[in-house]
């Protein structure tokens, strides 16, 4: 017994870290858009997100570096991001939600290339045709799913738009 309440508290406090380590995007402000033009100073090319860091000037003058936040490498990589997208000394032009709390800090909206090339967290949104017959149907759970939605609120009222196949009505009017 000594022993399992020896190791359960070391398990605890990594499962306690891992926990702590992810956010909910709240404290981003949704509403307002910050953009400016700057330099690259860092790339982070990381999970569970991915960091760029970008020096510009403030109306004061002073040099200021911004922490953009983004989403997680398999999301930027099918959406036309690779480890080598950025690098420090691009000049870019970046958009974003700004930190609620006022610090340099914000979830990255898009961001322009010099050569014009536009990237952003979920470049497949950017893509996407309002036309629903545009969306490809499946039948069966193979293959990346994705769902035409701008932002979280659309995306879970679709779930209530999804059109069951016959055998998953069967599935949904079964359970209990």
């Amino acid at each position: 017994m000594r022993q399992l309440r020896f190791l359960t508290i070391p398990a605890a406090l990594v499962v306690a870290s891992i926990a702590s380590a992810h956010h909910s995007a709240l404290i981003f402000n949704r509403d307002v858009v910050v953009a400016f033009e700057g330099t690259v100073t860092n790339f982070g090319w990381a999970n569970p997100h991915v960091y760029i860091h970008v020096e510009t000037t403030d109306d004061a003058g002073e040099v200021v570096e911004w922490e953009f936040e983004t989403d997680a490498t398999p999301i930027l990589s099918r959406s036309g991001w690779s480890r080598d997208s950025l690098a420090p000394g691009d000049t870019v032009l970046v958009r974003g939600n700004p930190d609620k709390s006022g610090r340099a800090h914000a979830l990255l909206v898009s961001l322009t290339k010099e050569d014009g090339e536009v990237l952003a967290a979920r470049s497949y949104f950017l893509r996407k045709s309002d036309d629903p017959a545009n969306v490809p149907r499946t039948g069966s759970l193979e293959g990346i799913w994705e769902l035409d939605f701008a932002d979280y609120t659309a995306f879970y009222r679709a779930w209530d738009q999804i059109e069951l196949t016959a055998a998953g009505i069967a599935s949904r009017d079964s359970y209990d």
